[in-house]
C-alpha cells in the first residue's frame, strides 16, 4: 500500500481538512502522547496522556496509544499520520520515540511527521491554547497569542551538564515556523553571545540606508524567548530582557503542542516514510566535531 493509499484508509491529505494525528513526545524527562481527531470545521479534539520518564518503553507508550484510541473511540488503522519529538533531549527517551514512530509507521502503512523539540518549543510560545500546558510555571512576560506580525522565537531548553538546546524559528501570520538558526548545544554565556549577534541582524537598528539616507523601518517584528532555559540560567534570562524580548519560560516541547505544530507540517505536505526516520542528537555532532579538532594536526 503506498502512503497516499494509507490515509485515513484510501483517503488522502488533500481530501481532509485535519487529519488523526498521533504526537509522540519523549525527549524530556516525561513521556506524552496526544491524539488529534478533527472534528466540524477546522476544530480538533486531542486527547492526551503523560508519564514520567520510568514509563517511556515502548510497551508503556504503546498502551497509552491504545488508551487514547479508545477514549476517541477509534481502531489504530483510524491514524492518517504519526508526529514525533526527534530531539534534541535525552538520548534514551529520542530513541524510543523514533523507535516507536517508526514501528507504527511501517506497520500502519502511514507518513511521519518529524519535529524537533526546539521547534515544539517555539509552537508552544505561539499557540492558541499556551495558557493551558504551564509544566514549569516561571514567566516574566508571557507572550501573547494570536499576534500576527513577524516574530524572531528563541527555543532554549536546558541539556543539563551546565549547557543549554538552542534553536531560533521565524514565524508569520500562518503560524507556520521557519527554522532561523540551526539547533545547536552551548555553554548558557555562547548561547547569550549567539542570541545577541542573531537577533541583531534580524531586527536590524531600525532603520535602512537609502541613497545614503537613514529611514526608520517600520515594525522591525516580535523577539521571544521561549523554554525553561531562560528561567534555570540567569544570564539568558537577563539577554532576553535587556533585548525587551516577550519571555515565555513555561513554552514546554509537549505532546499538546506537538500535535498543533505537526498539522501545519500537514498542510505543507512535509511529510516522510517510516524509512526515513533520523534522531536528532547536537550534543553527538559538537562532540564529534571537538574529537576531530583533537586528532588534527
Amino acid at each position: 500500500m503506498s502512503l497516499n493509499n494509507g490515509l485515513n484508509n484510501g483517503l488522502n491529505n488533500d481530501t481532509l481538512t485535519k487529519p488523526v494525528l498521533l504526537a509522540l513526545a519523549t525527549s524530556t524527562e516525561c513521556c506524552a502522547v496526544a491524539l488529534s481527531v478533527p472534528e466540524a470545521g477546522e476544530t480538533a479534539r486531542v486527547f492526551a496522556l503523560e508519564a514520567n520518564s520510568e514509563s517511556r518503553g515502548s510497551g508503556a507508550i504503546l498502551s497509552m496509544i491504545q488508551t487514547l484510541l479508545a477514549q476517541a473511540g477509534l481502531h489504530r488503522h483510524a491514524i492518517d499520520v504519526i508526529a514525533f519529538d526527534q530531539g534534541p533531549g535525552a538520548f534514551t527517551g529520542v530513541r524510543v520515540g523514533c523507535s516507536v514512530a517508526q514501528g507504527l509507521g511501517f506497520a500502519l502503512e502511514r507518513p511521519v511527521l518529524s519535529l524537533s523539540s526546539l521547534e515544539i518549543v517555539a509552537a508552544a510560545a505561539l499557540s492558541p491554547d499556551r495558557e493551558t500546558v504551564t509544566p514549569n510555571p516561571v514567566t516574566p512576560s508571557p507572550v501573547t497569542p494570536h499576534t500576527f506580525e513577524s516574530s524572531l522565537i528563541w527555543s532554549v531548553l536546558d541539556a543539563r551538564m551546565g549547557e543549554v538546546y538552542c534553536a531560533a524559528y521565524r514565524s508569520g501570520p500562518t503560524f507556520d515556523l521557519e527554522l532561523h538558526q540551526e539547533p545547536t548545544v552551548c555553554s548558557p554565556g555562547a548561547a547569550v553571545e549567539l542570541i545577541t549577534s542573531v537577533s541583531t541582524a534580524w531586527r536590524g537598528d531600525g532603520s535602512l540606508n537609502l541613497g545614503g539616507e537613514r529611514w526608520r523601518r517600520p515594525n522591525p517584528g516580535r523577539l521571544i524567548a521561549a523554554g525553561n532555559g531562560f528561567s534555570r540560567f540567569p544570564r539568558l534570562l537577563a539577554c532576553a530582557q535587556q533585548a525587551a524580548m516577550e519571555i515565555d519560560s513555561q513554552a514546554w516541547p509537549s505532546a499538546q503542542h506537538l500535535a498543533w505544530a505537526a498539522s501545519h507540517h500537514w498542510r505543507a505536505g512535509r511529510m516522510i516514510s517510516a524509512a526515513q526516520i533520523e534522531p536528532l542528537y547536537v550534543r553527538n555532532k559538537v562532540a564529534l566535531k571537538m574529537a576531530e579538532q583533537r586528532i588534527r594536526p
